[in-house]
């Protein structure tokens, strides 16, 4: 997320949430595949285009999905949720 705030292109590996948070703002390769990781350092650092443009949707994505306001605005619900639950328990 870091990496993305800046504009850098990301290669996440393909495990756990990484692919969900990457999106299409970055490179997923299978995990414990060097010629894959290899591969994608090789196609952003011969395409100055694509990193840009991966660079300019990493910082979208964490405007749109990754940002404090929106995760308080969330877990307010969250919390109005629990205490509506737990008032009718």
């Amino acid at each position: 997320l870091e990496a993305m705030r800046h504009g850098v292109p990301v290669i996440a590996s393909s495990t756990g949430a990484l692919p969900e948070v990457v999106g299409d703002a970055g490179v997923v390769v299978p995990v414990r595949d060097p010629d894959a990781l290899a591969g994608a350092i090789r196609q952003l650092l011969d395409a100055p285009a694509h990193r840009l443009t991966l660079g300019e949707r990493g910082r979208e994505r964490i405007l749109a999905r990754f940002n404090w306001h929106l995760a308080a605005q969330r877990m307010t619900r969250l919390y109005r949720n629990a205490m509506r639950e737990a008032e009718r328990a």
